[in-house]
C-alpha cells in the first residue's frame, strides 16, 4: 500500500512538472505577437487532442475520469469504480500456498490486515 502511495506521489509530481512546462510554452506562444493565429492554433491542436493531452506528450489521453485511474504509460487512462462496502481478500504467498494474510477493505480503504 505504501509503495502504491509513493508511486502515486511520484506520478503526481511528474504530471505537475509536465503541466508547468506546457503552461510555460503556451504562455510564450500567447505573448508572441509574431505568430499568426493559424500557427498558434495548429500548435495548440497538436498539444491537445479534443481537450486531452495525449499520453505520448505526458498526458492522460482523456478529458475526465471517475473512480480510480488506471494507466499503463503507453495508452490513455481508464478508470475503475471504487469499491463500496466491506470486502475481504485472502492473500497467499507467490507459490499459491497457505493463506498468510487477510485484508479487509472498507469503501476501498485497507482497514484491517491480519
Amino acid at each position: 500500500m505504501q509503495e502504491f502511495q509513493r508511486e502515486l506521489e511520484i506520478f503526481k509530481q511528474q504530471v505537475s512538472q509536465r503541466l508547468e512546462q506546457l503552461q510555460q510554452k503556451l504562455s510564450m506562444l500567447e505573448s508572441s505577437a509574431s505568430l499568426p493565429y493559424e500557427v498558434e492554433s495548429a500548435i495548440r491542436s497538436r498539444l491537445f487532442t479534443n481537450g486531452a493531452l495525449p499520453v505520448n506528450q505526458g498526458g492522460t489521453g482523456v478529458t475526465a475520469l471517475t473512480g480510480i485511474p488506471l494507466g499503463s504509460g503507453t495508452s490513455p487512462f481508464s478508470s475503475i469504480t471504487p469499491l463500496t462496502g466491506t470486502k475481504v481478500y485472502y492473500v497467499s504467498d507467490a507459490s499459491g500456498g497457505t493463506v498468510n494474510r487477510k485484508l479487509t477493505f472498507t469503501s476501498g480503504v485497507l482497514t484491517s490486515e491480519t
